[in-house]
């Protein structure tokens, strides 16, 4: 059992949620469709950066992961 206040936590949270079917890794070609799960998000903002791969790599020597990219 929940008590209210948890309650009212569990109906006040932002949820923002990949579809677990969305793949992890496109092709140069793919057609990028993402799926998502969202719960109280009444407008929600899609950034799109093109990353110089070349140049990225050069710089940490290392394969650009899903976790978010520092640019400093």
């Amino acid at each position: 059992m929940l008590t209210p206040d948890q309650v009212q936590s569990l109906r006040d949270r932002v949820d923002i949620n990949f579809d677990p079917t969305t793949p992890e890794n496109f092709g140069p070609e793919d057609a990028i469709t993402l799926e998502l799960h969202v719960k109280h998000v009444p407008h929600l903002t899609v950034s799109i950066y093109e990353i110089n791969t070349q140049n990225y790599y050069r710089t940490h020597r290392e394969q650009i992961g899903t976790t978010w990219i520092s640019m400093d």
